[in-house]
């Protein structure tokens, strides 16, 4: 197996049992049209689950009757080069790793800084579709079992989104009476209230049974089959919109200066 595959399978490893916690704890919050028979059976998939031993074929992980496949989008340009937002954010990485190495022979505060490349919601759906689509493929020409199918996807874009209820539009400037009217602000793009997309993932309820969208902030395992019940509770359309590149910093102090070091 090349350094590359190795990375990827502890990528993969990590994001499964980050969902594996969200049943261990009994999170409700991250379960979207399951009931409980559904979350008892997904916990008992996860106990089970194991890497597919061919790291380059369809699907990453197995169990009994089913199968887990893993992908990654983004919400950045995308050329054949990769995603920008990953190839910006890996040279930050590199970056912060040479500060390190070099922070014994530093005097003072190093700071280390990433300006998120652009950002859009249909960078996002284009990545989405097109990877979404690309691993439908395989599974359409894998000949193992494919009585439980579930995708698992990262997106690992970090503030990149943010999404508002459009619960006042109807509204505008009338006077309401002692109605409460909310309207939802999320930091963070949510597939659960992407009723665009939740229709879309619903046409493909006949090849997979479940979507679980993982992003740091969350994660959401959404039925497909019951995509429905989730759009009846979502009457308004959310925006969904860029956060007009944000930027993120790094700061480094040495434990130790060198004057201090050198005065001993």
């Amino acid at each position: 197996m090349s350094k590359n595959e190795k990375e990827q399978v502890k990528i993969e490893e990590i994001a499964i049992k980050r969902i594996k916690s969200v049943f261990e704890t009994e999170n409700h919050k991250c379960w979207f049209g399951l009931n409980q028979s559904d979350a008892d059976a997904l916990k008992r998939t996860f106990e089970n689950v194991y890497q597919n031993t061919e790291a380059n074929n369809f699907p990453d992980f197995l169990f009994d009757n089913g199968y887990i496949e893993h992908f990654v989008v983004t919400s950045s340009k995308e050329s054949k080069k990769g995603a920008q937002h990953k190839i910006e954010k890996s040279k930050f990485d590199n970056r912060s790793k040479e500060i390190i190495e070099k922070l014994p022979q530093i005097n003072g505060k190093v700071t280390n800084r990433f300006d998120y490349p652009e950002h859009s919601y249909g960078y996002f759906r284009n990545s989405f579709k097109k990877n979404f689509e690309k691993h439908i493929r395989s599974l359409r020409a894998y000949f193992g079992s494919k009585d439980h199918g579930i995708f698992l996807v990262e997106y690992k874009d970090i503030g990149a989104l943010e999404m508002f209820e459009l619960s006042l539009e109807e509204v505008g400037s009338v006077f309401m009476g002692d109605i409460k009217i909310r309207q939802e602000k999320l930091d963070c793009y949510r597939l659960s209230r992407d009723k665009s997309m939740l229709n879309w993932l619903h046409e493909y309820k006949e090849e997979l049974e479940y979507i679980i969208f993982s992003t740091r902030e969350n994660i959401e395992i959404i039925k497909i089959d019951s995509i429905p019940k989730i759009l009846s509770l979502l009457p308004f359309d959310y925006a969904i919109v860029d956060t007009f590149s944000p930027t993120m910093f790094e700061h480094f102090i040495p434990l130790i200066s060198n004057m201090d070091s050198d005065s001993n």
